[in-house]
Formats: structure tokens, sequence, C-alpha cells
């Protein structure tokens, strides 16, 4: 005989009742303050990420600030910061072009960037430039870069430059003569620069002008940085408009002449003139690779130096024309020339380094020889303690404002 217990349902209590509601609802609202509290870390995460990279793109902007004002000073070269740079930045800076503001067709849409600079310790050898970059959000940061003059001096414009503005005339007679823009050493070989134009101009018309007056078998006589020997041969013969103005000229001519005196002649020949030395192969020395130095020349009124047949010049640096220069005789020079007014080349001349002229003509005949050099331009560049010749700004430190206190480093 089998038993069976019955177990009888217990029924809730009265007070017992709604207490599975309630933690129903504790565990919602616990879920509900865990989602909200990610929600806001993540919120938070998220822009923390957006001000950083705004941040960095920041500094990247103020970096290529820098940049910018950097190859707008190194356009020429300079020979004091302070007179070239400093004294005139609204120039070099114009209002009208900077904040300089990226578009919507950047990849940095509403950022903008400004510079400005002040001298250093050695104002003609050392400046500051400060960049200051915004956006959006009022994202803003500031890099702050220091800047000395380098002692290697800019690229020439080219073995001869013309630097008047003015309609030029140039001539140029037989096929004895070479003008080449490669760089060569004058101890031999090839040099480490990179080639120039043979023949360089302010302007296309000039530059149109100087390549049609080349005689169907001159055009190859003219080599260097574009030159294709064809057929057609293309001479190098170029326009750079980047080259020093006549009044950056008149400036390096100021520069260099600062405390000399020029030699008064209208001719230098066998007989040593303004400062030269006798050589013992009897040719007038106008300085050594050794011991180059500063020939000034003033023909006296704008006048002409004539070198004539019977001349044997040798020399080395730089040489400085007041007037027209005009070679008959044998001239052998490293360095710079500097002609204030026409050149002309008639005789036996061998040049390595570079010639500016000023004048608007250029006759180039007989047995001439210009080679550009970069060997011979640092000769050039020794005859003034801090470089004769315009040379290019270096960066030398840069410092982001955003890791130092306000008012170091030159930071705003």
């Amino acid at each position: 005989m089998s038993m069976h217990r019955h177990t009888a349902k217990r029924r809730p209590r009265p007070g017992e009742r709604g207490v599975a509601l309630v933690f129903a609802t504790f565990a919602i609202a616990a879920l509900l303050v865990a989602i909200a509290g990610a929600l806001v870390t993540g919120s938070a995460n998220s822009r923390a990420s957006v001000n950083y990279t705004a941040a960095s793109q920041a500094h990247f902007v103020a970096e290529a600030a820098i940049s910018d004002a950097l190859q707008r000073i190194n356009q020429n070269g300079i020979l004091n910061y302070q007179a070239e740079i400093v004294n005139n930045w609204g120039t070099i800076w114009p209002a009208n072009y900077y904040p300089k503001t990226f578009g919507a067709n950047f990849p940095m849409n509403g950022y903008q960037y400004t510079v400005s600079t002040t001298a250093g310790t050695v104002p003609s050898q050392q400046g500051r430039l400060v960049a200051t970059a915004t956006g959006p959000d009022g994202v803003r940061n500031s890099v702050v870069a220091n800047i000395v003059r380098a002692n290697q001096p800019s690229t020439a414009p080219g073995a001869i430059y013309l630097a008047t503005d003015s309609a030029t005339n140039a001539t140029f007679n037989g096929n004895s003569f070479n003008v080449d823009g490669n760089d060569y050493n004058y101890t031999g070989g090839l040099g480490p620069g990179p080639s120039v134009p043979g023949i360089s101009t302010r302007n296309s018309t000039n530059t149109s002008e100087a390549v049609s007056s080349l005689g169907g078998n001159e055009a190859d006589n003219i080599q260097g940085y574009g030159y294709q020997a064809g057929p057609p041969v293309v001479p190098s013969i170029s326009t750079s408009p980047w080259a020093p103005t006549i009044a950056q000229l008149q400036f390096f001519h100021d520069t260099v002449t600062f405390g000399q005196v020029a030699c008064n002649t209208n001719q230098l020949n066998n007989i040593c003139d303004c400062g030269c030395l006798p050589t013992a192969d009897l040719k007038c020395a106008c300085g050594t690779a050794t011991l180059p130095r500063l020939t000034w020349v003033d023909p006296g009124g704008g006048g002409k130096l004539t070198i004539k047949n019977n001349g044997n010049i040798t020399g080395a640096g730089i040489m400085v024309i007041d007037g027209d220069l005009d070679i008959q005789g044998d001239v052998e020079f490293k360095g710079l020339i500097l002609v204030r007014g026409k050149l002309t080349v008639t005789g036996s001349s061998l040049t390595y380094g570079t010639i500016w002229a000023q004048g608007v003509d250029l006759t180039v005949g007989g047995n001439g020889q210009v080679y550009y050099s970069t060997q011979a331009l640092a000769l050039a560049n020794q005859v003034f303690p801090n470089g004769a010749l315009p040379s290019p700004m270096r960066l030398t430190s840069l410092a982001d404002c955003s890791d130092l206190t306000p008012g170091t480093s030159g930071c705003p």
C-alpha cells in the first residue's frame, strides 16, 4: 500500500509582492548608468583624439610656415639678415597675402599661418622666425626656428648673368668662345654642384633675344642646364626671375666695397695697377687661389675698363668694375666678376666662377671661355670674414611652443 504526500504551494506574503519589479528596475538603471558612462568616456576619448589630431595638424602647419618663410628668404641668398630681411619683412611677407589660409581644396582646410622675424645676437648673420598656426575650434600652435647664414654661397643664376630688366642686346662672334653652366673645378674635372644656365636673364624677352642672336653654328657653344645637343641644338640660355635685381646687386656692391678704395684707371695691362702684383712669368696677379682678394676698379664717370692685347692678367676672389669691361687681352680669373655696365669679350679670357653684368649690351667672341665653378665661388666667398657672396640661411634649431613656457625661447 503506497502513500502519496501532497505538498501545498506556498502563497507569497503580501509584503513580498513587487520585489522582482524592484530588482528589475535597479538592474535596468545600473545598465543605463553603465551605458551612459561608456558613452561619456567614449565621447571624451573621441574628443581628446580630435583635439590631439587638431593640435598635431596645427604644429605641422606651423612647420610648413617656417619652410615657406625660408624659401622666400633664400630665393637669392643674403649678405645682411637685419638689412635685407628684417627691415624688409613687409615686402617679403606681404600683408595682402598672409595669413596664408588653407581652403576647402586643401587637406588642412580651415587652418592658417603667419610668420614674424627678428634679428639674432649677430644681426647681420643670425635671425629667428616665429610661425603661428590657427585652426578650427580655436586650436593654435607656434613654432620657433633659429637660423644662421651659411658659409656656402647660393647657386649663381648662370655662368653669365644679365641682371638688367631692360631690353638687352647680345652679340656672339665666331665659333671659338665657350660659356658653360656645368660645374667645373678650376683644378680640373667636374665639380659637385648642380648645373646652372650658361647664360641667364631676368625675363623671357631677353632670353629670346639672346637665343635669336646666336648663329647656326654657335648654339652648342653655350651649354649647361637645359642644353640639348639636338638636332636641333638648344642652347643653355634661361630666364631666372628669382635672381638678384639691380637693387640687390647695388647692396652687394656697397657691402663688399665698404671701407675700400677704388682704383681709378681705364686700363689693366702688363704694368700692374690696382694693388695687383707682378709674377715671375710676367703676369699681373690680382689675387691668387691661396690669397683671394677684392679688385675694385672705377674707370671714372661710368666709363670703360679695357684690358688690351698686351694685357696679361690673372686673379682670384672678386673683381668689381664700376663701368663697362672690354677684354681684348689675356685674362684668367677665378671667382666672381661684377660688371656695372656692359661686357665685351673679344680677346682670350678664361673665367671660373660667374660673371654678373648689369649693362644691356653683351658681346662674346674671340676665345672667351667662361665656366661656372662652385670651387671658384668659394674663393670669392673667402674675401670677407662673413662671406662676400649672397648665402642662404640655414636652420639651427626648431622649438614647439606647446612644450615650452610662454616667453621662453622666443615663444609667444
